[in-house]
């Protein structure tokens, strides 16, 4: 038996379902995530789009619009990482939200490993143009992608305030 996702079979009639049912019928599918609300991420070339474990839309609002043409994706924690060639776009699984946006030129996924923990420690390598391009060829740029998370202020570990006299030494 042959399960097509989203199944509007189910789904309320309304514009927003049936914009959604023509844009899935012109894109191309990636793939799909789940999310921590249990719900399904279906990742499309150029929209993203929720349904249940039933395949039936679960939100009225519809679908995402990737800012770019996606070639593929990954995921890592709460985030899904979409690549298109000249962007990696970077969104919230659960809300869709646009998190960061990374630029570059002729951008390509090269490796995602070990894709059922979806560790923020597995190993996730791109490439990308370089800067080189004369007689001898053109460079790549070869990066791992790793998570980061803001540096707030300094706090020392027992009071959790700032630390004193931390720049005292220096005549400022």
């Amino acid at each position: 038996m042959i399960s097509v996702v989203p199944n509007f079979g189910g789904a309320t009639p309304s514009t927003q379902m049936a914009d959604l049912k023509t844009r899935c019928k012109e894109a191309k599918p990636l793939g799909m995530i789940h999310t921590e609300s249990g719900e399904i991420m279906v990742i499309y070339d150029t929209l993203g789009c929720y349904i249940t474990k039933h395949g039936a839309p679960s939100r009225k609002n519809g679908f995402i619009h990737w800012e770019a043409k996606v070639t593929s994706f990954a995921h890592r924690g709460s985030h899904a990482l979409l690549f298109s060639s000249e962007f990696i776009e970077i969104r919230h699984l659960s809300t869709g939200r646009l998190d960061q946006v990374i630029e570059g030129s002729d951008i390509r996924l090269l490796l995602h490993a070990n894709m059922k923990s979806n560790s923020s420690d597995d190993t996730l390598l791109v490439a990308m143009r370089g800067t080189k391009d004369d007689k001898d060829g053109v460079s790549d740029k070869i990066m791992e992608l790793v998570q980061t998370s803001e540096i707030g202020a300094m706090r020392t570990p027992m009071t959790g305030t700032p630390m004193e006299g931390l720049w005292d030494e220096w005549d400022m």
